[in-house]
């Protein structure tokens, strides 16, 4: 489903671990879950993975933990808060530009430098890397440079739904 041009990168999705977790061996509360784990339900891999609004894909490429990887960059199209790492919250202005990270792909279908709507195919959900648990989509949301101030990617979804816009309390 899509709302102001902005759509979540999977069908039927179910989230496995939430932003800031630490309730597995590779987290702790000094050094949290850094983004989203986002499933298919029923979870398998090969599902496809979209690209969640209009961007340009600036990294793809193998990372030891992470799998295979995208990285794109995009402007806001609406001005947001999301929580960080700190538990702050943090603003993101209209036109603002951000990086959206997403990995363990089984493949990636897009080449580095082209530009990809929303709702266009860029890889299949799948399990690589060393930190995978199962087929899933790690995504990250990264503000004011590519590796910059980490976010809670839910909150930029969450603000594309009318009506929701900081409306939505989280238990975590």
């Amino acid at each position: 489903m899509s709302f102001n041009g902005v759509l979540f990168p999977i069908e039927v999705p179910r989230i496995t671990m939430p932003f800031r977790a630490f309730e597995t061996k590779w987290y702790s509360p000094e050094n949290p879950h850094r983004g989203v784990d986002i499933a298919p339900y029923p979870g398998s891999t090969g599902a496809p993975v979209r690209m969640p609004m209009h961007g340009r894909i600036v990294l793809v490429d193998f990372h030891q933990f992470a799998g295979n990887q995208i990285i794109s960059e995009h402007v806001a199209p609406y001005a947001f808060g999301a929580h960080g790492l700190d538990g702050n919250v943090y603003v993101v202005e209209e036109g603002e530009v951000f990086w959206i990270r997403t990995t363990h792909h089984a493949e990636t279908l897009v080449p580095q430098g082209s530009t990809r709507n929303a709702g266009e195919l860029i890889a299949h959900v799948g399990s690589t890397g060393e930190f995978t648990t199962g087929p899933h989509v790690h995504m990250e949301l990264h503000r004011g440079k590519m590796w910059g101030l980490r976010l809670d990617p839910m909150d930029f979804f969450i603000a594309a739904i009318p009506g929701l816009r900081g409306a939505i309390v989280r238990p975590w």
